[in-house]
């Protein structure tokens, strides 16, 4: 920017001399130079949108589709996730709910990777998931289950063990759950099942 500024004064400055000042190439330089790095700039800023928009476009998969996260580089310690399913459970079932929000119960099958230098349990790791709303809102797990339901959050995973069960999500009466969120690590590995 200051390029072209600077370019274009010098050129009126050479113009008020009648030529005798030297520098004319330099200012049309300095002008083409800052013009370049306009262009460059919104070329570079509407790629990054368009690449952004499309990693996370890409991470959006149907209910019941197995994502398999061996070799993403994402973070994760499971090697494949599946959300099978996502139900309201009615409030006579689990007991009064917390400032009269909805139950949201969704079937989950997860595996962990078969890493032979990981020998301890990963239970936290299930806590990455998280209930989404239509309106873009993501509620955390909650504890409550169906009686009788495996709770996915308390169970730990070992190297090639896998578990099904269910994980439960606590959202505000007024908004709609639209699918399951798994955020391993960072907003650029984030997996989404959607409600048909």
């Amino acid at each position: 920017m200051l390029g072209i500024i600077f370019g274009f004064v010098a050129l009126g400055r050479i113009k008020e001399k009648g030529g005798a000042e030297k520098g004319r190439g330099l200012a049309i330089a300095g002008i083409s130079v800052g013009f370049g790095g306009i262009v460059l700039g919104i070329g570079l800023a509407i790629s990054l949108v368009v690449v952004f928009a499309h990693l996370d476009h890409e991470n959006v998969v149907p209910m019941g589709t197995t994502v398999n996260f061996t070799n993403c580089g994402c973070g994760s310690s499971l090697s494949t996730l599946t959300v099978t399913n996502l139900t309201e459970v009615p409030s006579s079932v689990v007991g009064p709910p917390p400032s009269g929000d909805r139950l949201w119960v969704a079937g989950v099958d997860a595996c962990e990777i078969a890493d032979p230098a990981d020998n301890g349990p990963d239970g936290p790791e299930l806590y990455d998931l998280a209930a989404k709303t239509t309106g873009g809102s993501v509620y955390s797990p909650a504890n409550e289950v169906p009686p009788g339901e495996t709770n996915i959050l308390n169970t730990t995973l070992r190297p090639s063990q896998c578990v099904s069960g269910y994980a439960s999500f606590w959202v505000p009466r007024d908004e709609t759950t639209a699918g399951i969120e798994y955020n391993p690590d960072g907003p650029f590995s984030r997996y989404e099942w959607k409600q048909p």
